[in-house]
Parts: structure tokens; C-alpha cells; sequence
């Protein structure tokens, strides 16, 4: 911001020091010299300055980043740093424009149904059971289910009223046809009086309303076994305590690992049939990809002290780093503010465009830094993206999965 128009001080208020008009800044102690018992129209132009002024460091950082590849960093390292913003606070400022303009973007994506679609295998609100869980032991026995190993045949019932009993109706009486298909991969469907036994099963069906029953009902697109209702009502209370995941458990809960246990409270706090769901599963997406990122740049800084063996400080490395991060987010903002108000659907060859231009961007860069010819420049370049995607991978997966756990 321009200080012409401050009021300066003859004594630094701090420290004391004896100051002269044209600093700006007390010699001593650092503090500014600008004496803020000022008349309100003088605070009202600067304020309006404050606004209005374009700020020098930002331009000139801008400026070189878009006209002169890798000119920042190499500017940066050789102690040219006044006319640039920070590194740390470009990145910080860049970064949280972009991770914000990034939860925008999905948020309208899950709005419009474009992203976090959930595969369902069947209606997200129907209990169906097996016939096996439907059918007493008794009668089990009587028909020799288990030497017949009727575990194979899938024979879902929906148990909850109107379904049930339409759905009874119907296969109490099975035609041939019916029975085949049960029976289709089935290692039984050769044995003597498979059908026959698999039809007194289905002549079996309890006359109800409805079954209380171990049932399966898709949840957040998993087919998911509850043995009562008590239990689908504590799965979904949002919020469960260890003793509730205890009481889920049953008697499975000492065998059940740490990972495990965080995935089912998971999970119960998430709709994903919900668009409000789905946010929340992106948010923590956005949330893990922004700490994937600020663990990748000390890491490409590593790499890049190793394949640019030439005599350089790691900070020097990790300032490059920095540095193309941030511009790599500050292409993508441009790419995500187009998104966001453009609606149609992109090409295929934009996303191979944008693509590439990072490549050579990046490439240019590594040119104009280290200084090296063309063809080991982009040797060392295919060298260091192996370890670097492989890297990204591994920690957005792992990002991914911790962002979940502690939905």
C-alpha cells in the first residue's frame, strides 16, 4: 500500500528511538511509523486506498509466473525476493481460494447429480431376507437343508408389509422355470430332489403381515445384514459411542479391529442417498486432498534434491516446490471458476490439454532453475514422476480413507 499520505511520528512510540520523516519503519524495533490519530476524512482515504490499491507484489509475482516460467524461484534463490509475495503466504492464500472454489464445484456437481453417485443393488428402503433365515430349524431339518447345501441358492424375500405377502403369494407356487433360476450356480441343482426339496421350502413361507427376521438393506449403496431393527435404528443414530458399536457388534465385537469399528461409525453417520450426504463425503474428500498436497511438497522437494545432484540447499529445492504447487493450483482455479460458470459438459481433449500444458509448464521450469539441456532435463523430469505419483497415490488413498474414518 502506498504511504505517502500516512502521518509520520519524530520518536518511535515503542522503543523511543528517534525517527526521521522518511521511514517507514522504527531502525530499532520494527514498528511502523505511522501515527494513527488521524482526522476521519485522512482515515477514510486510506481506507478506501486500502481497497482500492493494487498490490506490487502480487502483480510482479503474477506477471513472472505467466511470462517467465521458473524465473520466480530462481529470482527467489538468488536473494531477489522483495518484489515477490512470501512463498509460505502465496501458498496459503492460493491454496485456500482454490480448496474452497473446489468444495463449490463439488458441492454443485452432487447437487446436479454429476458426482459421489452411489451404485445401489437394489431399493435403498427394502428389507429382504434369505430363505434360510426365514424358515425354521425345524422344518430345515425335515427337508435336509444342510446336506443339500441350500446356502448357495439366493432367495431374497422382501419381509416388511405390503411386500411380504405379495411377494409369499407368489413364490409359494414356483413354475419350473422359477426354480432354475434359483438354482443357477448352484453346486445342488444336480442332486435328487433338489427342486422337489427347494419347492416344499418356498410352500413353507410363514402366513404375515410382514417378518422379524435377520435381514440385508442396501446402505450408502452396501448390502448391509442386521439380525433386528434394533440395530438398522442404532446404525443410523449419526453419532454411535463405543458401547453402541459394542452392541451392534454382539458378540463379534472382541473380534473386530480398530479399523473396522471407525468404518461402521462411519458409515452410520453417512446418507449417502441424501445430497447433504454426499456433501459431507466430499468435504472430507477436499479435506484430504489439501493435506495430501502439503505433504507432497517437502517430499518433491527430496526428490528433487536427488535427481538434480548439483550443489544446492534443500530449502532451495523445497522453495521450487512451493512454488509450483501453488502455480499448479492457480492454473486449476482458473479451470474450476470456468466450471463453475460454464454448466455444459467439457470435451474429452480439455482435461488431455490441460494435461499437457502442466507438463511443459513444469518442464520449462526445471529448464530455466537448474539450468541443464533439454534432453536431461526431461529425463530427470520422467525420473522424478514415477516416485511422485506412485507418492500422491499412496497418500491420497491413505488421506482418503483417514478422511473417512473420522467423518
Amino acid at each position: 500500500m502506498a504511504r505517502k499520505h500516512r502521518n509520520k511520528t519524530p520518536g518511535c512510540p515503542n522503543c523511543g528511538a528517534d525517527l526521521r520523516k522518511e521511514f517507514e519503519f522504527c531502525p530499532h524495533c520494527g514498528q511502523e511509523n505511522h501515527d494513527l490519530r488521524v482526522p476521519f476524512k485522512t482515515f477514510l482515504y486510506e481506507f478506501v486506498e486500502n481497497l482500492t490499491h493494487f498490490d506490487t507484489k502480487l502483480w510482479n509475482t503474477l506477471k513472472v509466473i505467466f511470462s517467465k516460467p521458473g524465473q520466480l524461484t530462481k529470482d527467489y534463490v538468488e536473494g531477489k525476493r522483495a518484489r515477490y509475495v512470501h512463498p509460505a503466504r502465496f501458498y496459503v492464500f492460493v491454496s485456500v481460494i482454490f480448496f474452497a472454489l473446489l468444495t463449490l464445484w463439488m458441492d454443485r456437481a452432487v447437487e446436479s447429480g454429476k458426482a459421489l453417485t452411489t451404485s445401489r443393488s437394489g431399493d435403498p428402503s427394502l428389507r429382504t431376507a434369505r430363505l434360510d433365515d426365514i424358515l425354521p430349524d425345524s422344518i430345515e431339518r425335515t427337508l435336509f437343508w444342510d446336506s443339500l447345501e441350500m446356502d448357495d441358492v439366493e432367495v431374497d424375500v422382501p419381509i416388511d408389509t405390503p411386500f411380504y405377502q405379495a411377494a409369499a403369494e407368489r413364490i409359494r407356487k414356483p413354475s419350473p422355470s422359477v426354480l432354475d433360476s434359483l438354482l443357477a450356480g448352484s453346486d445342488t441343482d444336480t442332486m435328487p430332489g433338489t427342486r422337489a426339496s427347494l419347492r416344499s421350502a418356498l410352500a413353507h413361507l410363514p402366513n404375515a403381515d410382514s417378518l422379524n427376521v435377520p435381514y440385508r438393506v442396501v446402505v450408502n449403496g452396501v448390502l448391509t445384514s442386521f439380525t433386528k431393527r434394533d440395530e438398522e435404528a442404532l446404525f443410523h443414530t449419526g453419532d454411535m459411542t463405543d458401547a453402541d458399536v459394542d452392541s451392534l457388534l454382539g458378540d463379534q465385537r472382541d473380534s473386530v479391529s480398530w479399523f473396522e469399528r471407525r468404518a461402521i461409525r462411519a458409515l452410520g453417520r453417512l446418507d449417502l442417498a441424501t445430497a447433504t450426504g454426499k456433501k459431507q463425503l466430499g468435504h472430507a474428500v477436499v479435506k484430504a486432498v489439501s493435506v495430501v498436497m502439503f505433504i507432497l511438497m517437502p517430499f518433491t522437494a527430496v526428490l528433487l534434491l536427488w535427481i538434480f545432484f548439483r550443489k544446492r540447499y534443500y530449502w532451495e529445492h523445497l522453495i521450487f516446490s512451493v512454488h509450483i504447487h501453488t502455480i499448479y493450483f492457480l492454473f486449476f482455479i482458473a479451470v474450476l471458476v470456468m466450471a463453475l460458470l460454464v454448466h455444459t459438459e467439457w470435451p474429452s481433449w480439455v482435461g488431455l490439454l490441460i494435461t499437457l500444458f502442466c507438463i511443459v509448464y513444469l518442464l520449462l521450469c526445471l529448464k530455466r532453475v537448474y539450468g541443464k539441456d533439454w534432453l536431461s532435463t526431461g529425463l530427470r523430469f520422467l525420473l522424478m514422476s514415477v516416485p511422485y505419483l506412485a507418492a500422491f497415490i499412496v497418500l491420497l488413498i491413505v488421506g482418503l480413507v483417514w478422511g473417512f474414518f473420522t467423518l
